[in-house]
């Protein structure tokens, strides 16, 4: 007797813990799209294909680069005294 009463315990309890949730056609399509794990990688497929061809695209530009440096000289050097005589 305890046996059976267990097992109707159980199947009762996950019954009453199943929640009952109806669907749509539409809402059932949706979260099959959102859900499945083939569909969520090609998507990031095409993300990085995206990211891709943005890096192709300025690979393929011109690029430009500008530095600048100024030193100052010292005031004991023979270069400051030529720059300035007055000294």
């Amino acid at each position: 007797m305890r046996p059976t009463f267990l097992i109707f315990l159980a199947l009762y309890a996950a019954l009453w813990a199943q929640e009952t949730a109806v669907m749509t056609v539409e809402e059932s399509v949706a979260a099959a799209l959102r859900d499945n794990p083939v569909i969520a990688k090609a998507r990031q497929a095409l993300v990085q294909a995206e990211i891709d061809k943005k890096n192709a695209v300025a690979n393929f530009l011109p690029k430009l680069s500008a530095t600048y440096s100024a030193t100052r000289p010292r005031p004991h050097s023979a270069r400051f005294h030529r720059w300035c005589p007055t000294q």
